[in-house]
């Protein structure tokens, strides 16, 4: 390797390669003084670990201080992320919805007798490429339902004995686009599904 160049950069090698912040310096002096409050760190070392602190420009120079300390990571692991739970919507002869900016779980219920559930997807945070969405109507109810142009809908496995499936979401299907897969029963009540701003 010449003169100037950098090894690439690869998982803790990364981190330590970046640039020191004020917080990362308060927080590892911070660090310091509680290992000299529980007996690891004499007064005159505290003193000469700051001063390595102080000067420190990169993670790596911040973090070396305290690589002798088991247990007091500087910068604690990410949380991974937490799938949401599944979303489950019910109504009897009343009246429930799921709109703004929300987190779309894999798996949706929706339940109703007379009521009316409605799904608003047009703003909602969606990980996920394939949807389970479960329609439950008992009675008369109605389940209405607004996707992005690009979303795909798929009826699967619904069985009706007087109701109706309206789907006027007749945009063509964006690839890597969510695909809802919808099954369930659906008495003598309605699903519709639609765009945004459509009728």
């Amino acid at each position: 390797m010449s003169d100037g160049e950098l090894e690439p950069r690869r998982g803790a090698a990364a981190r330590g390669n970046q640039r020191a912040s004020d917080a990362d310096r308060d927080r590892a002096v911070e660090l310091l003084r509680q290992a000299v409050g529980d007996g690891l760190l004499g007064l005159d070392e505290f003193s000469d670990r700051v001063d390595v602190v102080l000067a420190a420009v990169t993670r790596g120079e911040v973090e070396s201080v305290l690589a002798d300390f088991p247990g007091m990571p500087l910068f604690p692991p990410e949380p991974p992320f937490s799938e949401p739970p599944a979303l489950a919507l019910r109504t009897a002869n009343g009246s429930v919805k799921q709109e703004g900016k929300w987190v779309v779980p894999r798996r949706i219920l929706t339940q109703c007798g007379s009521g009316r559930v409605r799904i608003d997807f047009t703003r909602a945070v969606c990980r996920h490429t394939e949807i389970q969405l479960k329609v439950v109507c008992t009675g008369s109810g109605q389940v209405h339902l607004t996707v992005p142009r690009g979303w795909s809908i798929r009826i699967e496995e619904l069985s009706t004995t007087s109701g109706r499936v309206i789907d006027k979401a007749a945009d063509p299907y964006v690839p890597g686009s969510p695909f809802i897969r919808v099954s369930g029963e659906l008495a003598s009540g309605r699903l519709k599904v639609k765009h945004p701003r459509d009728a």
